[in-house]
């Protein structure tokens, strides 16, 4: 899956809300965290931050153009600012040195995930524990579906009171129809799309007053109806104990076969420092399988120089040298701005090899130590320096206001004792439906079987050489015309 994006879904409301309190309340702290929320954005997904300053931008905007409200222009601008120069130990090295890498596409065995406009609207689906591989499910819900039905009536009938939701809905919609026109190949587009239709489907509960239901009531039937579109969310899949391999020997052995690259999502592309025709050397190959893994490889020994492996990480290498002349050593290691040698604590030159790897200029040594480590360059340095000079100052930025500020009370919104109780029941009674049907063990549980995909699915037989086994196909549709393409669905099983 796409941890970084997930966890960028969660901080685009929570970013939101930093700034509305910034905008609204104005505490001493609100500028600290409307940055650390923005810094964490770009942290995670910058993608996603730019959506996520561009969603702050119309929050600003709508105060200003409908709501005829003062907003602290200048406030948000520090906090903007302080969140991008918190996070400049991340994305100043990477503009940097963007060009240092080039991107390759991955193997044709990993298929690009797009978004499609039949596949967005669907409603989730249970996983299926029996696929090797579950498919993912590029949708909205039908949570947010219904409620995005409702907003839309709820703002015609209501624009004063919604019309912050109808303009977050209309900005979900126009980018909705760019992800499935222009970026279709851009799915981390799917969160912006969910986190705008969800704010637009919030005022739904007054497409609900509309038709005379009563705001009790209609408050009750909304809490029901979000718990219960989303089941398909709390029937998440029981996973069974995986005896996969994980180790660094699976994962060339993975890589090996064609499927892609072990620690990369399916369709990202490949960033690499070297040709990627560069074949592998089969002594490191060989050094990896044993579980010693040696960057130093047997061709590169010989009787007037011998090396023997001390330490590797990922990013330091001790060797034990015995080197009878001065000699030039190429490490199989992809060069990289920041690596740096030294042979007895002595620094050594250090640079990029033809082929892209660290080539190294030892000198004649009896019994010297060659440490290779990857370091801070200056760039990096000067990043860090951006980075804590931003955090120290909107703190100290934070604390002046403190004392500047008076000390009040600021007047929340409670939620009112009677809509308390009906949240209360409707919450009690959820709970009691996931003991009795969703939790593993549950008495009654309501998750499908395994294999659930194959029941519209047509049966065959078919076993191969290779270890796998045809055992179903499924039409797109039952009924084709000439010159059509005909698209399906094979379903395999593994046979060991």
């Amino acid at each position: 899956g796409d941890m970084p994006a997930v966890a960028a879904h969660a901080l685009l409301p929570l970013q939101l809300w930093a700034f509305g309190r910034l905008v609204d309340i104005q505490r001493p702290f609100d500028v600290l965290s409307a940055a650390l929320t923005t810094a964490m954005l770009i942290f995670t997904h910058p993608f996603n931050a730019i959506a996520g300053i561009a969603f702050v931008l119309t929050l600003c905007l709508w105060r200003k153009w409908i709501k005829h409200r003062q907003t602290p222009w200048l406030s948000v601008l520090i906090a903007l600012l302080a969140g991008i120069g918190i996070a400049a130990i991340y994305w100043w090295p990477a503009l940097a040195e963007y060009g240092l890498v080039k991107w390759f596409p991955q193997p044709e065995a990993a298929p690009t995930l797009q978004l499609n406009a039949l596949e967005l609207f669907k409603p989730m689906e249970q996983v299926d524990l029996s696929e090797l591989i579950p498919t993912p499910q590029l949708r909205l819900g039908l949570a947010v579906i219904i409620f995005g039905i409702l907003g839309i009536v709820g703002i015609a009938s209501q624009w004063k009171q919604a019309s912050f939701a109808g303009i977050y809905l209309l900005l979900g919609i126009v980018i909705c129809a760019l992800g499935l026109t222009v970026f279709d190949n851009q799915v981390w587009l799917l969160g912006p799309i969910t986190f705008c239709f969800a704010v637009g489907g919030s005022v739904a509960i007054y497409a609900l007053e509309r038709f005379q239901i009563p705001p009790m009531t209609a408050f009750g039937l909304s809490l029901i109806m979000i718990l219960s579109t989303t089941i398909t969310v709390w029937l998440g899949p029981i996973w069974p104990a995986s005896s996969n391999d994980y180790s660094p020997q699976a994962q060339i052995r993975y890589e090996q076969q064609g499927f892609g690259v072990a620690v990369l999502p399916q369709g990202s592309e490949i960033p690499l420092t070297i040709p990627p025709d560069l074949p592998p050397n089969r002594f490191v190959l060989n050094s990896y399988q044993l579980g010693q893994i040696n960057k130093f490889p047997l061709n590169e020994i010989s009787a007037s120089r011998q090396a023997t492996v001390l330490e590797h990480t990922s990013q330091r290498d001790i060797f034990q040298l015995q080197i009878q002349s001065p000699t030039t050593l190429v490490i199989q290691t992809a060069y990289f701005p920041g690596w740096e040698a030294t042979v007895n604590g002595k620094p050594v030159p250090l640079r990029p090899s033809e082929n892209g790897l660290i080539e190294i200029d030892v000198p004649k040594t009896s019994n010297g130590e060659l440490v290779i480590e990857l370091k801070d360059t200056p760039l990096r340095n000067r990043a860090w320096t951006v980075s804590l000079a931003s955090l120290i100052g909107v703190m100290t930025l934070g604390l002046w206001r403190q004392r500047k500020q008076i000390g009040e009370f600021a007047d929340l919104p409670l939620l009112p004792r009677s809509e308390s109780r009906i949240l209360a029941i409707v919450m009690v009674a959820f709970i009691s439906v996931i003991t009795l049907f969703v939790i593993p063990n549950a008495p009654l549980s309501l998750r499908t079987t395994a294999g659930q995909k194959l029941l519209n699915a047509s049966p065959i037989r078919a076993r191969t050489d290779s270890g796998l086994e045809l055992i179903a196909f499924q039409l797109e549709r039952s009924e084709y015309h000439a010159n059509e393409t005909v698209s399906f669905t094979l379903y395999w099983r593994a046979l060991r």
